[in-house]
């Protein structure tokens, strides 16, 4: 018997196949599972085999299911009288042994089974990828050189260097002047990302070079923009904060004025919207993710709170907006800010990103400067030809907190369901903005203060 299995349970399914094994006669007994991409293995409703990759063109009979074989069986001595001298398949063997032998084959499947199809490079990373686990890195780093996406550009030969994560659960990892991306393959916006990457970098908004897109193995080659994430640089020259976010403020109103002129041009972001919808998911992630299982509070009575602010954000004019529009999205290359992670980019308010930036949990401003930032923002937004605003207080206030609140949301989900407790470390200066904020709402002209709100999050403090 081969066995690859270790927990407990793995062990009890283990004996169970075995005294499945003991029972039927059989020459083989074989574990299956269902895992539709690659089910090769029919079985009767007798749960004998009756074919393996239609090598004996069977017909299809009432009962028949398709599975795959998960590498482990259990062998009677007979069935190796059918093995010939020297190297050879095993799928030969077992068909001669279906055959030759009444019920020679037969399939155990149980009801549940942890189990993954590693044939490819790309299914091993997708595992990986999906199960968030640790691997042997020289494995991984074999895997990632044997993708045809990386052979195709005549990388094999290069060592890949993974690139440290933060909040995504995608993979990325340097090869030369070159970044490779792997996706898993539920991804729901990994078909979005090679097409917006491409939109940003053809309209000169700032985007990588997407060099391929493999939609087999979810994964795109592209540009490596470098380290000099706008985070990484502010933390580390203080002294150069004014100029880097005008860098950064530049590039907002360039995807803000010639970005939503051209979004037609991009039908994976102009038919994405920032409406009511997402703002209540937002406001259900920041309840749910933050205040309920991170802070341990109550929620009742939030509803007009968030309503009032949610009807503040929608509002506004609308842009082509990135969503995450924060510094360790932002690289300074050449100059000039590079985007990344921009695969939620779609229709919503213009403060929304503005406010991502100049309320960055990642980042402590100093109010003068945010002062100065905003202004900046405004003359720079009006030269472009960019939307008129009735009133940036107003809106940068709703924006932020609403931004906040999603924020707050996502760290929470990343400490407790993620096991990135490394983002609790950001909670505090996330906290502190949305309590600024709460008293830049107070001094609104003919705004209703966000009482419970205040109130709730005075709770957070001393819980």
């Amino acid at each position: 018997i081969s066995n690859p299995y270790e927990t407990t349970e793995d062990l009890k399914e283990t004996i169970n196949l075995l005294k499945e094994h003991e029972t039927n006669g059989a020459a083989a007994t074989l574990l299956l599972t269902d895992w539709p991409d690659v089910n090769s293995v029919r079985v009767g409703s007798d749960g004998c085999i009756r074919d393996i990759g239609d090598r004996l063109g069977v017909a299809d009979s009432h009962g028949d299911r398709l599975l795959t074989y998960t590498g482990v069986a259990v062998f009677a001595r007979r069935f190796l009288d059918l093995l010939p001298e020297g190297p050879s398949h095993l799928v030969d063997a077992l068909l001669r042994a279906v055959v030759e032998d009444t019920g020679g084959v037969i399939g155990h499947v149980p009801d549940a089974l942890f189990w993954n199809d590693l044939g490819t490079p790309g299914r091993y990373l997708d595992a990986l990828l999906r199960e968030n686990c640790a691997a042997d890195e020289e494995s991984v780093t074999e895997a990632v050189a044997a993708l045809p996406i990386v052979c195709e550009a005549d990388l094999a030969d290069v060592k890949p260097a993974r690139l440290a994560l933060q909040g995504s659960d995608r993979g990325f990892w340097r090869l030369n002047d070159t970044v490779l991306m792997k996706s898993r393959p539920d991804d729901p916006d990994f078909s979005r990302y090679g097409e917006i990457g491409r939109f940003l970098h053809t309209e000169d908004l700032g985007g990588p070079e997407v060099i391929a897109v493999d939609e087999t193995d979810t994964a795109v080659l592209m540009e490596d923009l470098g380290d000099d994430t706008l985070h990484r640089l502010v933390h580390a020259e203080p002294d150069r904060r004014p100029k880097l976010y005008r860098l950064a403020l530049d590039a907002l109103v360039a995807l803000q004025v010639r970005g939503t002129v051209a979004l037609e041009r991009c039908p994976a972001a102009e038919s994405r919207v920032f409406d009511a919808e997402v703002v209540r998911w937002e406001h259900d992630y920041f309840r749910e993710r933050f205040l309920i299982a991170e802070a341990g509070l109550s929620v009742a009575g939030l509803d007009a709170d968030l309503a009032l602010i949610g009807d503040a954000v929608l509002s506004q004019p609308y842009v082509l907006m990135h969503r995450d529009y924060q510094s360790q999205n932002i690289v300074i290359k050449d100059g000039r800010a590079r985007l990344v992670d921009f695969q939620g980019a779609r229709r919503g308010p213009y403060a929304y990103d503005l406010m991502s930036l100049l309320r960055d949990a990642y980042v402590d401003l100093d109010d003068d400067l945010r002062g100065e930032l905003l202004t900046y923002y405004m003359s720079s937004l009006t030269a472009a030809g960019g939307p008129a605003p009735a009133d940036l207080a107003r809106d940068a206030t709703a924006a932020g907190l609403q931004r906040v609140m999603q924020a707050l949301g996502a760290f929470g989900f990343l400490a407790r369901v993620k096991g990135k407790t490394v983002f609790r470390n950001h909670i505090p200066l996330a906290l502190q903005h949305l309590r600024d904020l709460l008293k830049d709402w107070r001094t609104l002209s003919g705004e209703r203060p966000l009482v419970r709100l205040e109130e709730t999050l005075n709770q957070v403090e001393t819980s």
